[in-house]
């Protein structure tokens, strides 16, 4: 199905369901306070925020993927009505277990496309019961694997028709949304069954991950980990990841490590917990975390996690960089965190 397709599936849905296709009026978002840009991320000369915020078409509801049972995954289009050839933004929302949608990510969709980008905004997963993390995790795998990358293509496959220049691609990942992100950067399947769209082959220039956790640390995994040990090389792929690559890369995590630390040992020495050997059963990981010193204190937290992404993505060659959002923990809930989201998007990359 090509794009004209997607927009074509869209008029259907307006035709029976009112009109969805709105013209949005610049917003202006509240500030009680500044926010801070990390001093090695400056604001790209190629792309500086208007000077007003640009009006905006909201397309709502375009279909991307069909699960097994027949569920349709739907994907939400902002774009500005000026110009073309605006960066391509792909905005995945938080825990879908929790019931989150596409709708949880508009404020900051909105924010993103009005200083001149495409935003795409899908939804992905569904709520499910926290007491299976059995089935939790076959259904994260699909997610991720498949629906997050074909939300990718589909994004690919609008840009033309909407504005968006797809060799200017950029993935934001929102706490569970850093696992579509994370996988669409560096292990994008050959194809989906499901996928509307074909696979498309445009490398992402910039990954934004905010409080991504890559080791899957709370220890409600342990038992997944344990009857499935390739789980973790399927949704940490560190085989594509030592090969390096050119993607732009930022992890982020909230200030408030309180809000956002998830495992306690209760005095167990991270060496000598089972934890450490499900997650790292060649030892390859442990040397970082040593030299981190993130195994002293007994905690772990998703900066933690963060903070070893980056070491490793640094040691295969890749560009990237762990920045601090101020003033929040495992949450992009104020209007300054989203800003700062926004000006990560148009800034320079890490070097």
């Amino acid at each position: 199905m090509r794009g004209s397709t997607l927009l074509v599936a869209l008029t259907l849905v307006i035709a029976a369901c009112g009109d969805d296709a709105v013209s949005v009026a610049p917003t202006t978002t509240p500030s009680t306070g500044t926010t801070t840009t990390p001093t090695t991320l400056q604001p790209s000369t190629s792309a500086p925020a208007p000077a007003a915020p640009l009006e905006l078409i909201l397309e709502t509801d375009l279909p991307y993927y069909e699960t097994a049972a027949g569920a349709v995954r739907h994907l939400d289009v902002y774009r500005p009505t000026d110009g073309s050839g605006h960066r391509l933004v792909v905005v995945f929302h938080a825990n879908p277990v929790f019931g989150n949608t596409k709708a949880n990510v508009e404020q900051l969709a909105t924010l993103i496309a009005e200083r001149g980008a495409v935003v795409v905004a899908p939804t992905y997963g569904e709520t499910l019961s926290m007491f299976d993390m059995g089935a939790i995790a076959m259904e994260a795998e699909r997610w991720f694997v498949d629906e997050g990358t074909c939300a990718v293509w589909a994004a690919v496959e609008l840009a033309e028709e909407v504005g968006a220049d797809p060799g200017l691609l950029t993935l934001v990942g929102d706490v569970t949304g850093s696992g579509p992100t994370h996988v669409a950067t560096f292990r994008p399947p050959d194809e989906v069954e499901g996928c509307l769209v074909p696979p498309a082959t445009t490398e992402v220039e910039t990954a934004i991950l905010f409080e991504a956790d890559r080791l899957w640390t709370p220890d409600i995994w342990d038992d997944v980990i344990r009857d499935d040990p390739g789980f973790m090389e399927r949704m940490q792929p560190w085989d594509p990841i030592a090969a390096g690559g050119d993607t732009k890369v930022f992890f982020l995590s909230g200030e408030r490590e309180d809000a956002n630390t998830v495992r306690s040992l209760d005095g167990v020495p991270y060496l000598e917990s089972e934890w450490v050997r499900l997650r790292d059963p060649d030892g390859e990981l442990t040397e970082y975390f040593d030299e981190l010193g993130l195994l002293d204190d007994g905690l772990m937290s998703f900066s933690d996690t963060s903070r070893v992404a980056i070491e490793v993505l640094k040691d295969a060659g890749w560009a990237a960089e762990f920045a601090v959002v101020p003033g929040v923990g495992h949450s992009l809930s104020t209007p300054e965190s989203k800003e700062f989201i926004a000006d990560l998007v148009f800034a320079d990359p890490p070097s």
